[in-house]
């Protein structure tokens, strides 16, 4: 120890009320450690043996799986690793130096001495170990939002990537069919082709009837004749005409009907003229259920967000809150192979919420499903709704492992996870459980082998105390 040091922490805002002899204790019990640019006091996972104040230089704090979010920076007069009380045993990041940096660390089997002696340096350390808890944890919850968000996003890219791809493929081939149109119309213009002919063509292409199932075999030998009987009066692309004439159920005798009322060139050129009308109709029918379902996505995700309600509670359907929140989800669930089902109670009251963050909870607890049903056969989820004369309840069942029973009391605790490292923060449920407080209710988990269920109560025609 020596006098400037004991100056030098005196002088730090943390210590400034810490007697001298305290600091002098403090200092006479630490090991100083000079860490050299880019040197790791600890790793993710390392066990917590010391307290470690920084005398000089700067260390960071950071998740090496995501290094660009979340850091913490340590500057002289600071204090990192363990803490009085704390139930702190591993590392929670990496600690590097970020410039030639001087620490003291106090080791960890010292504290309890600490407490018990020297009141007013505990105290000082006590009131980091609060700090640093409302700062991790603030810290972990926006990275907690930022992968819903990012989740969210690639579900929604991936749920419009096939609207949008369709109604792209539609309007190329609308292009195409529209080329036709103009000198097919002249032309039958120039031979006084008769209208009433011209809407009987076009007939032969829309089914009027449901038709009747043909298996392949009567489907291939259809199109046959129909291909013959057109090429046989020297109708060009007969073949191509045979297929779609097939596929709405048009016979030779229908054909030849239309035939009688256009001879020589005319039957060729309504034929033609049809079926280019025809695939306009389809494509833009085609083109218009794509583009309404890239605008259901769309608002599936306006109300899913709620970006144009009020932020203060407001009476709220769950129904339509679950049924966005699935939606948006469902790529999920189609990928993993998990059958869902939803029983969503028609007769629902309204509850007073905030939506967007009960959008949240249902998010939550359905990915959790999900994960827990990851490569198994007969995996299913059921979103249910239910509701009393008190509360309005949401029930999301699982059929997967369980949690075990050990661990059951600990999932709602921040940053408790039972996943494998690197894949879940521990703050899901616990943002689930302090949005559902927030709105005056609560959540529970009934968990075995083969039946996972977490129910979601919260009071009907109440207020919600934000």
């Amino acid at each position: 120890m020596t006098i400037d040091d004991l100056d030098t922490l005196a002088a730090y805002p943390l210590f400034a009320q810490v007697p001298r002899p305290q600091l002098a204790w403090l200092l006479g019990n630490a090991e100083r450690q000079e860490l050299t640019s880019g040197q790791q006091l600890h790793g993710l996972g390392d066990v917590v043996t010391h307290t470690h104040v920084v005398l000089k230089g700067e260390l960071r704090l950071f998740d090496p799986q995501h290094p660009g979010h979340g850091i913490i920076r340590y500057e002289p007069g600071m204090v990192s690793g363990y803490l009085p009380f704390s139930r702190m045993t591993t590392a929670k990041g990496v600690a590097q130096a970020t410039q030639a940096t001087t620490i003291l660390a106090i080791p960890r089997h010292l504290t309890q001495h600490m407490a018990a002696h020297y009141f007013e340096l505990t105290q000082a350390l006590v009131g980091v170990m609060t700090t640093r808890v409302r700062e991790t944890t603030a810290v972990h919850q926006q990275n907690e939002r930022m992968v819903a968000l990012g989740k969210l996003s690639a579900g929604l890219a991936h749920e419009l990537n096939n609207p949008i791809g369709a109604v792209a493929s539609t309007v190329d081939y609308l292009n195409r069919h529209a080329q036709f149109l103009p000198d097919l119309t002249i032309q039958l213009l120039a031979v006084h082709a008769a209208p009433e002919a011209l809407t009987a063509s076009l007939a032969l292409f829309k089914p009027t009837v449901p038709l009747p199932s043909l298996s392949r075999l009567s489907r291939a030998s259809l199109e046959d004749d129909l291909a013959e009987w057109l090429a046989d009066r020297e109708v060009p692309l007969a073949d191509s005409l045979a297929e779609q004439l097939a596929e709405a159920g048009c016979t030779e005798v229908a054909l030849a009907s239309v035939a009688r009322q256009l001879p020589g060139v005319q039957l060729s050129l309504a034929l033609h003229w049809a079926y280019h009308s025809q695939q306009l109709q389809q494509l833009a029918a085609d083109a218009r259920e794509a583009a309404s379902r890239v605008a259901e996505l769309v608002s599936s995700i306006k109300t899913y967000t709620h970006m144009d309600q009020s932020p203060d509670p407001q009476d709220v359907n769950l129904n339509e809150g679950l049924r966005n929140t699935c939606r948006l989800l469902s790529h999920k669930f189609r990928e993993a192979g998990v059958e869902f089902q939803q029983e969503l109670d028609s007769g629902l009251p309204l509850v007073k919420a905030l939506a967007g963050e009960l959008n949240q909870v249902w998010t939550n607890l359905l990915d959790n499903a999900l994960d827990a049903l990851r490569s198994q056969p007969g995996a299913q989820v059921r979103v249910a709704t239910r509701h009393d004369p008190n509360f309005v309840q949401v029930t999301v069942t699982d059929n997967g492992p369980g949690i075990p029973t050990e661990v059951q009391s600990q999932i709602f605790v921040p940053f408790f996870t039972t996943k494998a490292p690197g894949q879940g923060t521990g703050l899901g449920l616990d943002l689930v459980q302090r949005i559902v407080r927030q709105h005056g209710g609560a959540v529970r988990v009934d968990s075995r082998p083969g039946h996972t269920e977490f129910e979601v109560c919260l009071p009907r025609h109440q207020p919600v105390g934000m």
